[in-house]
């Protein structure tokens, strides 16, 4: 594999396996994008959506925001809130 220190750490030690595919869906989200239709009047961020408009959301955006996690562009099978993905 490209990453053999991974691979051995997760070898000596398989209870960090859930951890390892949990930061393997942050890494690369299953579901690229989605479609939602906003129920009601609503505000994404500053922008103001009237009820009836279909969105794009990209939910794997959101695992990339270093304003949710540290150093988003790198693997890290040490990171504390890797479920909040």
């Amino acid at each position: 594999g490209d990453h053999p220190d991974v691979q051995e750490r997760l070898r000596r030690d398989r209870t960090r396996i859930p951890v390892f595919v949990e930061e393997a869906l942050r890494m690369d989200a299953p579901v690229k994008s989605q479609f939602r239709l906003a129920k009601k009047n609503t505000k994404v961020g500053d922008l103001d959506v009237p009820a009836g408009t279909t969105m794009m959301v990209c939910p794997g955006a959101v695992n990339r925001d270093p304003n949710r996690f540290d150093h988003p562009h790198e693997f890290d099978l040490d990171r504390k809130n890797v479920r909040e993905h």
